[in-house]
């Protein structure tokens, strides 16, 4: 397929992985015309790696700014390229061989064709050994298993190709939102009569928090993009594709069985009782995705579920504080 295409990516401190997400891109089977590649102030050494790539491709092009957060960066790029298609990544992602020539056709799709303004693969895991990146992705890799349909309502900026003059009608990434900017584009796409698609064929590597504190961190940060979402698309409260009310039906549960647990060992036994109940719940409501996880070799955490479920609320609970505070 005839097309020019450019990208973006994003970096703060991805000194682990940028050269594998440049190493991806540069061996697509369409050449791209520009990569640029926006340094929002990191501290390791992301700058002495991009740099060397772009002293050896002359088509990788290094931009740092001041940390102003995701959008920005995203903005900063995507206002220096001219190309009607833009592909949009994580600096913390490698992409299937096939990315590109597997994507690029969507948008002359008899399906889509010019209403398509955006398409990306499938979000997998990079580093399932470590149980807190197991965790997050096969969380989203089981999410994205019960999206049946061609075409969805959210594409994450972890691997997405952009139709430029969508961008320039709809508008870039609000600069407000630090975290959630993609499905806050997605829904204005979306608004505007465009198509959004995912498709099954191909998909990106997705390097997660190795830690529990990156873990809840990161938990924390989509729990406060998605007040702020709400709040700028009050339609939207039911979540979306990725996100359904479902997903986030599992907190009070998780919350509910935390505190029966914590009220059992600090005051009164008798609370375990609850908590053997709401764990039971938890068992039920995501046995699913508890086969998720053991058909892909996370036994402990399928067993554990109830534990990580409450993690998760624990997490959801602190953003959502976080959001309220912000407010006042």
């Amino acid at each position: 397929m005839n097309k020019s295409i450019s990208a973006v990516i994003t970096v703060y401190n991805k000194q682990k992985t940028i050269a594998k997400t440049l190493e991806s891109l540069l061996s697509q089977q369409v050449e791209f015309k520009e990569i640029i590649v926006v340094d929002d102030e990191s501290t390791d050494d992301s700058a002495k790696i991009i740099k060397e790539f772009a002293s050896r491709h002359k088509n990788v092009k290094y931009f740092s700014q001041k940390n102003q957060g995701v959008a920005k960066s995203l903005n900063t790029g995507l206002a220096m390229i001219e190309e009607e298609f833009i592909t949009v990544l994580d600096g913390d992602v490698v992409l299937d061989e096939n990315w590109l020539f597997e994507l690029l056709p969507y948008f002359e799709s008899a399906s889509g064709g010019k209403k398509i303004a955006a398409v990306a693969g499938l979000t997998k895991t990079l580093n399932p050994g470590n149980i807190w990146a197991a965790l997050a992705g096969y969380n989203v890799e089981y999410r994205q298993s019960k999206i049946k349909s061609e075409f969805v309502d959210h594409l994450s900026t972890t691997n997405t190709i952009y139709r430029k003059s969508v961008l320039d009608e709809v508008g870039l990434f609000d600069p407000k939102f630090r975290y959630g900017q993609d499905n806050e584009l997605s829904y204005r796409m979306i608004a505007s009569g465009y198509k959004l698609a995912l498709s099954q064929k191909t998909f990106c590597l997705h390097f997660w928090p190795e830690s529990f504190m990156g873990f809840m961190k990161q938990r924390t940060h989509g729990a406060l993009a998605r007040m702020m979402l709400i709040k700028k698309h009050p339609k939207r409260w039911s979540g979306d594709q990725v996100s359904s009310m479902r997903y986030f039906l599992e907190l009070p549960l998780g919350l509910i069985f935390f505190a029966s647990l914590l009220l059992a060992f600090l005051s009164n036994p008798d609370f375990l009782i609850f908590a053997v109940f709401f764990a039971a719940l938890i068992y039920v409501f995501q046995f699913d995705e508890i086969k998720f996880f053991i058909k892909n070799k996370k036994m402990f955490i399928g067993v554990f579920m109830p534990a990580f479920v409450a993690l998760r609320a624990i997490a959801w609970m602190s953003g959502i504080i976080k959001f309220y505070a912000s407010k006042k």
